[in-house]
């Protein structure tokens, strides 16, 4: 790879750790919680870090909701992509960037998604992110060093997204469609405790 005619080492994620790739089902319906939680009707109660971003599958052309974590700098809402361009969303929002995202205490916004290369928006993010354990843990995975100059110097490594503002139609918003659990499992209850009670009354 070169940019400009300067050659550029090729990318390569660890293939150890906790930011590898998710092969298992496990790891992967782990990372639907958030989702479920918010259908259930517990979207205020997720995390302050973490939003549902709903693109449109690629393949598909149907919603497609990740929960991801954010920062908030300057007023722009930035994700990264744990896996590189192997995560399915990102290969979503870079086939079509309109997306609807998600917070508890924000509601729906509307958003167009945009990877972040110039040079001074990264070192201003960069100056943000460096307080974060995580942070390290990510630029680790990628063999990128924990200071500016080679976060700049491997940025093409690195999958910064930036979500502005739009007036350009997106994915609806996710529904807390699993509300009725709740009221299921409370008349489930109700059920039970009148049955006890009639079998302790006989009993008595």
């Amino acid at each position: 790879m070169s940019d400009g005619g300067k050659m550029i080492a090729p990318c390569r994620q660890a293939t150890q750790g906790f930011m590898t790739y998710p092969t298992s089902r496990w790891r992967k319906r782990i990372s639907k919680i958030p989702l479920y939680l918010w259908r259930l009707g517990l979207g205020p109660l997720l995390p302050a870090h973490l939003l549902l971003l709903t693109a449109t599958g690629r393949k598909s052309g149907l919603p497609r909701t990740a929960a991801l974590e954010y920062t908030e700098v300057n007023g722009k809402k930035y994700v990264a992509s744990g896996w590189g361009k192997r995560s399915q969303w990102y290969k979503n929002v870079m086939t079509d960037p309109y997306v609807t995202v998600q917070t508890g205490p924000g509601g729906a916004e509307p958003g167009e998604v945009r990877r972040v290369t110039g040079e001074d928006e990264l070192r201003a993010l960069f100056a943000v992110f460096r307080h974060s354990p995580a942070w390290d843990i990510y630029l680790e995975s990628w063999g990128v060093a924990p200071h500016a100059e080679d976060f700049i110097a491997q940025k093409h490594c690195l999958y910064l997204l930036r979500i502005d503002p739009t007036g350009a139609p997106t994915p609806p918003p996710v529904e807390a469609d699993l509300k009725w659990v709740w009221a299921a499992a409370l008349g489930l209850l109700a059920l039970w405790a009148v049955a006890w009670l009639a079998g302790r009354s006989e009993r008595d």
